[in-house]
C-alpha cells in the first residue's frame, strides 16, 4: 500500500467531518462510539435524538484518579486511585486513613527497590487492625501472590487486582470485602458513597459527637502553598560519581571514573557527562541543556513547552525510523510527562555506564540493552498492546545491583483531544557529540538535518501526522517523509497506517491492527520495505505477523505467541516464537523457544526457574538446540541472601557444555543510605581470576553543608528542608537560631522521608519530576511535644536535576481550655454540651476549631505563639438564639502565656422577657441622631452618667429610653433630673426642656 491509499482515508476522513460537522446524525454515532468505548452495556439508539442521548463520561484505564469519599452524611475526605478494567484500584493508605483504621504499609518493603530479587521472599506489604483491635489485618506478597489475614479469616487476592507504585492500590470490589463495606463510585462526579450494614468505629463516633465540619483526614491532594522554584543563572551542581577498579589474570589493572552533573546555567537546566579511563583519557562526553515549561510559555507565539540545545536526540518523524542522536537545538509543545496515546513509546534516559537495561511489556520482554558505555540508553518505537501496558525498566547493574521503573500507558483512543495540534522540531548536526574528542557509537556519516513532526487529533477517535526530515550529506541533498493515520475503531480496536519514503524511491510501510479478545491481546502486521543500492538494484523485502499475548491468572500463567513470515528477493522464512511463564510445584518458570524454518531452519530456547527457602533466593536456567539434536548448551545456578539491610550477596555458577568451560563469582553489595560499594570475584577455567570494585554516590551541597547520597541527584528532583525552631516567630531563620536534629521531614504525595543532620537539613531525593507535593514534619519526632510547624506550610515542584531549597519553621505551641457555659434567668450557671468553637486570629481567619464535651469542657492544642481570640461559631449563636454577650467570645494575648492557657470560660445566655419600667425621652428617624442627642443630653445633666440608655427600633423609628427597674420609682427619679435641671435653667429665662416619661415596657 503505497501514500495514495493513505492520503485518500485522511481526505475522505476530513471530507466526512465537514459534512457532517452539523449534522445530527454525525453526533448520534459520536454518542454511540463513546458509549462503546466506556464499556456501556446499553447503547445509545442511533434513531434517538442527540440532546435526549445520556452524556457518559470515558476514562481511560491506567488514569490517576482522585474520589471524594463520603459516609453518610459525612465527608471524609480524598484517597487517590487508578482506573483499572474492572473498575477502580484505591489507594490502601487513604482508604484506611479516611476509614481510621490503624492500617500501616510497610514503605520500606514498598520502595526498597535497589535490593536484588526481593520479590522471591515473602514480604509483609501493610499491617494493623481493622474495626477492633482484636481483628488483626496482615497484607503479604509471595512472588505474584497476595494474601490478606483478618482475624482468622485467609484471602488470596488476585494478582490483576493489586498494583505496586507508590503505594498500594487494590481493586474498590476487594477493598469492599476486605473490610464488609459497599463503595458506590461516580465516574462523573469523581465520588464514591460508603455504606455498610455494620456500623464503622468512625460512623459511631461521628455521631456521637453530632458534627459535620472540622473532620481532618489524610489528603493526598497537595494542600500548602506552593513555593515558586524558577529557573537561575547559577546554582550548585549536583554530582553521580562512580569510581571503579578491576583487575584480572595477566592483564593490567584498570581505573575508571564517571561523573553525571546538573544544574542551572544561564536560566536553562544542564545535564553534562563525562568518563575517564586508567589512561586519565576522556572516553564519554555529553552536554545538554534545555528548559521547560507546563504552562507552554516559551518563545512566545511558539508556545514551546520545551527547548533543547547541545547533546540530544533528533525528532522522531516516524515510528518506522530509528531515532538519531547528534548536536543541535530542539523545540516541541507536547505536554511534558504526558502518557502517550500512539501504539509506539520512545524510552531514553541517562544511567551510569556498564549497566544491562531490560525492557519488559506486561511482565514479557520486549527489548534489551547490554553493557551501556556512554552512560545513556535508548529504546525506540517500543510496541505497546491495544488495551492496558505496564511497561518495566529494569537495570542490572555490574555487580548483581538491580533499579526497576515503571511507566503505564493506555492504548484505546487515537489522539489526545479533538483540535489539540502538537509539534516537533529538530535542527542539528546528527552522529556527531559536541566535544570533538569523542566519536558517536552510530554508524552513520555525519549529517546536518532538519526534522519536523506535526501531530492532529481530527476527533477523540482520530488523528493525523506529517513528518519531514531533509539532510545533507557532504555535497549532496537528501528528504525523507513521513505520514501517518490512527483510527480507533468503536473503542475495541486501533488501526494504524505509517508511511516513510526517501526521494529515490526507497519506502516503508506498515499496516497494523491491534485489539483484545477475551481479554488477551491481538495484534496484525503487514509490513513492505523497498531499498535501492547505489548501482540502483532493487531490493523488496514483505513481513505479515500475527502475535496473541496475555495471562490467565486461574492458572498462574502468562504467555506470549508470535508468528511471522518474512519474505525477500531471494528468500522465504517463517519464524515462530513462544514465551511462557508459570509456576510447576510452586516454583516460578519461564520458558522461551524460537523457531526459524525455511529457507534457514533453527530451534532454539532457554529455561529459567527460580524460588527461594527460608532467607536464600535461588535461581537457575539452561539455554538449549533442539535442531537438528536436543542438547543442552549452558547451565547456570545462583543463590543469594540479605544480611541486614545494607548488605546483599551472590554467588553464581555456569557451565559451558561443549565447551566445557567452568564459570564461578561472588557478588557482595553494601549500600548504606549516603553511598553504594560493589565487589565482584570471579574465576574461568579459560579467563582465570579477575576482580572489580566500584563505589558509588551522589554528591550535593545544602546550605553551604555538604552531603551525600546512595540515590541519584541527577535524574530526578530534590528538597532540601531545614528544620529551625523559630524563636522570635518571624517565619526566618535567625543566626543563633537552634537547629532540629534527627526530625523527620516527609514529602505527602511522592512518599520519601528523611532525617535532619547536624545542620538541621533533610535531603529528599528522587521525588517525581513536576508533580506538586507537600514537605512537612513529622510532629511525633520533634524534641518537644509542643513543638509545632510554623505557618501555612510549603509545596513544592521538582525539576529534574536541581535542589530545592525550603525552610520549615518550628514553634512551641499554645493549648487553652475552659468551659463552655449558660447563664441562666435565675442567674445560676450550667454547663453547654457540643458547642462549636473557632480559634480566630488577627487577620480574622479560622485557624483551628472545637467542640466542647459533653460536660462543656473543652481544649484547643497545636495553636501558634500568638494573639488569637476563642469564640462559639456564630452559626449556634443565632441557630439557638443566644444572644451575643461579651462571655461568648474572649481574646488570648500573648502575656496569658506561652504553652498552656486555663480558665478560657465562654458564657452564652439565652434572650428570656422581663417586665419593668424606663424613662423615654423621645423618638428618632436613625441611631446616628439618637445617639448625638444623647450625648449632648448627658453632657448637659451630669447626674445622667449613672444610667445606661438603649433603644427599640419600632418600624425604622427609634425610642431613645434611660435605665430599666422593677419598680416605677427608678424610672421617676432619671426623668426628675431633667425635670430639676429645667426648672433651675428657667430661672434663668431657658424655657427649653427635654420630654422625659415613664413607660412600663417588656425587655429581653
Amino acid at each position: 500500500m503505497r501514500i495514495w491509499t493513505i492520503l485518500c482515508l485522511t481526505c475522505v476522513g476530513l471530507a466526512s467531518t465537514q459534512t457532517y460537522a452539523n449534522n445530527d446524525a454525525f453526533e448520534r454515532l459520536k454518542n454511540r462510539y463513546q458509549a462503546i468505548e466506556s464499556g456501556e452495556e446499553t447503547l445509545p439508539d442511533l434513531k434517538q435524538k442527540v440532546e435526549e442521548t445520556q452524556d457518559t463520561v470515558s476514562i481511560p484505564v491506567g488514569e490517576e484518579l482522585i474520589f471524594e469519599l463520603q459516609l453518610g452524611k459525612y465527608l471524609l475526605g480524598d484517597v487517590i486511585a487508578i482506573k483499572s478494567p474492572a473498575g477502580a484500584m484505591m489507594s490502601l493508605s487513604d482508604v484506611s486513613n479516611v476509614l481510621d483504621f490503624p492500617i500501616t504499609v510497610n514503605d520500606d518493603v514498598l520502595f526498597n527497590t535497589d535490593d536484588a530479587e526481593t520479590e522471591n521472599t515473602l514480604q509483609v506489604l501493610a499491617t494493623g487492625w481493622v474495626r477492633t483491635p482484636d481483628n488483626h489485618f496482615e497484607l503479604t506478597q509471595r512472588e505474584n501472590e497476595f494474601t490478606v489475614k483478618i482475624g482468622e479469616t485467609l484471602r488470596t487476592i488476585p494478582q490483576e487486582e493489586v498494583q505496586i507504585n507508590d503505594d498500594i492500590y487494590i481493586e474498590s470490589t476487594q477493598l469492599a470485602r476486605l473490610f464488609s463495606i459497599e463503595f458506590n463510585i461516580n465516574y462523573q462526579k469523581l465520588n464514591a458513597t460508603i455504606s455498610s450494614k455494620i456500623p464503622i468505629p468512625l460512623e459511631e463516633r461521628l455521631a456521637r459527637q453530632a458534627r459535620l465540619e472540622g473532620l481532618n483526614s489524610y489528603q493526598n491532594r497537595s494542600i500548602f502553598p506552593l513555593q515558586a522554584f524558577e529557573y537561575s543563572s547559577v546554582t550548585q551542581p549536583l554530582l553521580d560519581l562512580r569510581l571503579g577498579a578491576s583487575a584480572a589474570h595477566n592483564q593490567d589493572s584498570k581505573y575508571s571514573l564517571s561523573m553525571q552533573g546538573a544544574n542551572d546555567l544561564a536560566y536553562f537546566s544542564t545535564n553534562y557527562f563525562l568518563a575517564i579511563d586508567q589512561n586519565k583519557e576522556i572516553t564519554t562526553s555529553r552536554f545538554n541543556a534545555s528548559r521547560q515549561d507546563k504552562s507552554a510559555s516559551l518563545l512566545g507565539p511558539l508556545s514551546a513547552t520545551e527547548i533543547q540545545v547541545g547533546d540530544l536526540s533528533t525528532t522522531d518523524i516516524s515510528p518506522l525510523e530509528s531515532t538519531q542522536s547528534g548536536v543541535g537545538i530542539r523545540v516541541n509543545n507536547s505536554p511534558l510527562y504526558h502518557s502517550q496515546s500512539d501504539n509506539t513509546i520512545n524510552l531514553e534516559g541517562d544511567i551510569q555506564p556498564n549497566w544491562d537495561i531490560e525492557v519488559y511489556r506486561n511482565k514479557l520482554l520486549v527489548a534489551s540493552q547490554l553493557s551501556s558505555s556512554d552512560g545513556h540508553y535508548t529504546f525506540s518505537n517500543v510496541p505497546l498492546e491495544f488495551g492496558d501496558n505496564q511497561i518495566e525498566l529494569i537495570f542490572y547493574g555490574p555487580q548483581g545491583q538491580i533499579k526497576r521503573e515503571e511507566k503505564f500507558y493506555y492504548v484505546s483512543a487515537a489522539g489526545q483531544g479533538a483540535g489539540s495540534l502538537n509539534y516537533d522540531i529538530t535542527i542539528a548536526e546528527e552522529n556527531q557529540r559536541l566535544f570533538e574528542h569523542y566519536s558517536s557509537q552510530n554508524s552513520g556519516e555525519s549529517a546536518l538535518a532538519i526534522n519536523a513532526l506535526v501531530k492532529l487529533s481530527v476527533t477523540d477517535w482520530w488523528n493525523i501526522q506529517a513528518g519531514t526530515k531533509h539532510y545533507q550529506e557532504t555535497t549532496e541533498q537528501a528528504n525523507q517523509n513521513a505520514y501517518n493515520s490512527t483510527f480507533a475503531l468503536f473503542g475495541k480496536a486501533l488501526l494504524t497506517l505509517d508511511y516513510l519514503e526517501d526521494d529515490n524511491g526507497a519506502y516503508k510501510q506498515k499496516t497494523q491492527l491491534s485489539s483484545k479478545i477475551a481479554n488477551q491481546a491481538v495484534n496484525l502486521i503487514h509490513s513492505t520495505e523497498k531499498t535501492l543500492t547505489d548501482e540502483s538494484v532493487e531490493s523488496k523485502t514483505t513481513t505479515q505477523e500475527a502475535s496473541i499475548s496475555g495471562a490467565f491468572s486461574n492458572l498462574n500463567l502468562s504467555y506470549s505467541q508470535r508468528i511471522s513470515r518474512i519474505k525477500s528477493n531471494a528468500s522465504e522464512d517463517y519464524v515462530l516464537q513462544n514465551r511462557i511463564g508459570t509456576r510447576l510445584f510452586n516454583v516460578p518458570i519461564t520458558n522461551q523457544i524460537s523457531w526459524g524454518f525455511g529457507d534457514n531452519d533453527y530451534a532454539t530456547g532457554s529455561l529459567q526457574a527460580r524460588d527461594f527457602y527460608d532467607i536464600y533466593t535461588i535461581k537457575g536456567g539452561i539455554d538449549y538446540n533442539i535442531d537438528p539434536s536436543m542438547r543442552v548448551n549452558t547451565v547456570n545456578a545462583a543463590i543469594s541472601r540479605a544480611f541486614g539491610e545494607d548488605i546483599q550477596a551472590q554467588i553464581a555458577y555456569k557451565r559451558n557444555i561443549s565447551t566445557k568451560n567452568n564459570e564461578s563469582s561472588l557478588d557482595v553489595k553494601w549500600k548504606p543510605n549516603e553511598f553504594s560499594i560493589s565487589s565482584n570475584l570471579s574465576y574461568s577455567d579459560l579467563t582465570k581470576w579477575s576482580a572489580r570494585l566500584i563505589a558509588q554516590f551522589s554528591f550535593g551541597v545544602a546550605d553551604k553543608a555538604a552531603f551525600t547520597t546512595s540515590k541519584s541527584l541527577t535524574r530526578a528532583g530534590s528538597v532540601a528542608a531545614r528544620v529551625f525552631h523559630d524563636q522570635n516567630h518571624n517565619g526566618i531563620y535567625d543566626l543563633n537560631e537552634p537547629l532540629l536534629k534527627g526530625v523527620t521531614v516527609e514529602s505527602k504525595q511522592s512518599v520519601r522521608k528523611a532525617k535532619t543532620n547536624e545542620q538541621g537539613i533533610a535531603v529528599l531525593a528522587a521525588l517525581p519530576v513536576f508533580q506538586k507535593t507537600d514537605i512537612d514534619v513529622d510532629t511525633t519526632t520533634l524534641p518537644n511535644p509542643y513543638m509545632i510547624r510554623s505557618g501555612a506550610g510549603v509545596s513544592v515542584s521538582p525539576r529534574k536535576g536541581t535542589l530545592q531549597s525550603v525552610d520549615l519553621p518550628i514553634v512551641i505551641a499554645r493549648e487553652v481550655e475552659g468551659f463552655v457555659k449558660e447563664y441562666r434567668k435565675d442567674g445560676s450557671e450550667g454547663m453547654l454540651a457540643y458547642v462549636p468553637l473557632e480559634v480566630v486570629n488577627k487577620q480574622g481567619v479560622v485557624i483551628k476549631t472545637a467542640i466542647s464535651e459533653f460536660d462543656g469542657y473543652y481544649a484547643i492544642a497545636e495553636l501558634p505563639p500568638q494573639a488569637f481570640t476563642v469564640r462559639v461559631a456564630q452559626a449556634f449563636i443565632d441557630t439557638n438564639q443566644y444572644l451575643l454577650t461579651k462571655g461568648s467570645s474572649v481574646e488570648v494575648s500573648q502575656e496569658m502565656g506561652t504553652e498552656f492557657i486555663e480558665g478560657v470560660d465562654l458564657v452564652l445566655r439565652k434572650a428570656y422577657q422581663r417586665n419593668g419600667y424606663s424613662a423615654h425621652l423621645g423618638q428618632f428617624n436613625s441611631v446616628l441622631s439618637l445617639r448625638s442627642y444623647w450625648t449632648l443630653l448627658r453632657n448637659a445633666h451630669p447626674q445622667l452618667a449613672d444610667y445606661s440608655y438603649f433603644y427599640l427600633n419600632n418600624n425604622g423609628v427609634f425610642d431613645l429610653y434611660v435605665g430599666f427597674s422593677k419598680t416605677k420609682q427608678n424610672a421617676e427619679a432619671a426623668c426628675s433630673i431633667l425635670r430639676n435641671r429645667t426648672r433651675n435653667d428657667n430661672s434663668s429665662g431657658n424655657e427649653n426642656s427635654p420630654s422625659c416619661t415613664v413607660r412600663d415596657i417588656v425587655r429581653q
